[in-house]
């Protein structure tokens, strides 16, 4: 990933995750899991976020959700299929902010994207790994929460506040000592 991020590349899309409204996560397939662990953090550190995942008709669900000030990250592989093109028409149309993480796209699509991080797949056999992608994600997570240490802290102290209340005793989440 250092090889092929270059620092400015990555700090552009720390600070834009970090001051968004609201983050909107896309990804397909395999890819589906790591838009919900992004979004799913993003949400625990305090930042609004939403996974548009689905696929066929159902993707218009997802594309209403859609709004002004929302930032995109697009994780897609392989080839531009319907729900990609139909989200980067949407993103145009809303002048959104965009990042596409992917291995094979960045030329068909650069125009399209304000960048494009380029994060390889790993493949074995017919299986594609998505080990580097999520490093990548990790890595933005702990990026985005040492832009905004105070928020991201307040935000998990609560959500803790709120485990206590469910667990009905102390939820200790980090190793004693």
């Amino acid at each position: 990933l250092s090889n092929d991020i270059m620092p400015g590349q990555f700090e552009k899309v720390v600070d834009a995750l970090a001051t968004a409204r609201r983050v909107a996560a896309f990804g397909i397939g395999p890819s589906s899991a790591m838009v919900d662990y992004l979004a799913i953090q993003l949400g625990r550190f305090g930042i609004e976020a939403l996974c548009l995942p689905n696929t066929g008709l159902l993707f218009a669900d997802d594309l209403r959700k859609l709004r002004d000030g929302d930032v995109v990250v697009i994780f897609a592989y392989g080839r531009v299929y319907a729900e990609l093109a139909a989200l980067l028409d949407s993103v145009a149309a809303l002048e959104l902010r965009a990042f596409l993480v992917t291995d094979s796209l960045a030329n068909a699509l650069k125009k399209r994207v304000e960048l494009v991080l380029s994060v390889p797949r790993g493949r074995s056999g017919m299986l594609s790994m998505h080990t580097a992608t999520l490093g990548f994600v990790a890595a933005l997570l702990v990026g985005v929460a040492t832009k905004r240490p105070r928020e991201t802290l307040g935000s998990l102290k609560k959500l803790n506040q709120l485990r206590t209340r469910l667990a009905g005793k102390t939820v200790q989440l980090h190793a004693k000592g």
